[in-house]
């Protein structure tokens, strides 16, 4: 299973920002350094694609270079959660960390052995949960 979610009020806003030296300034360095930063900031957050597998529970950010991988059998809990946004991108929260680019929506996990939390965004955070569990149970059934 394969969720992409998009983060279409990042995109927008840094469009915004972008354009704004072009508007309201005559400084150069102003138009080359802010649209460059904008578009960096986009490279790592415009969207989260989660991946479900047989075996991992795989996600990236952007571009790719923020990404993790879990084993399926190391994830003790995975339910579905709504949160109060307190913006996007990564976020260290009560117990844990929160990866998402839009929304209020995510998975929630817990590994085994580890009292941390892990949050990652998504539109459908059921419809995964469920999957993820439904994964789970099966490789452990193997």
């Amino acid at each position: 299973m394969k969720k992409t979610q998009i983060g279409w009020v990042i995109i927008v806003v840094i469009a915004l920002i972008s354009i704004f030296p072009f508007l309201a300034n005559d400084n150069q360095i102003a138009k080359i350094i802010i649209p460059s930063v904008g578009l960096i900031i986009l490279l790592f957050f415009y969207k989260l694609t989660i991946i479900v597998t047989d075996k991992f529970l795989f996600f990236s950010m952007g571009i790719g270079i923020i990404k993790k991988t879990y084993r399926l059998n190391d994830i003790s809990i995975c339910k579905p959660i709504t949160y109060t946004p307190f913006g996007w991108g990564i976020r260290i929260i009560n117990g844990g960390i929160r990866y998402n680019v839009s929304g209020n929506k995510a998975i929630e996990i817990r590994l085994n052995n580890k009292h941390k939390v892990i949050q990652i965004g998504t539109n459908t955070p059921e419809e995964l949960s469920s999957y993820i569990n439904s994964m789970k149970a099966k490789e452990n059934a193997m």
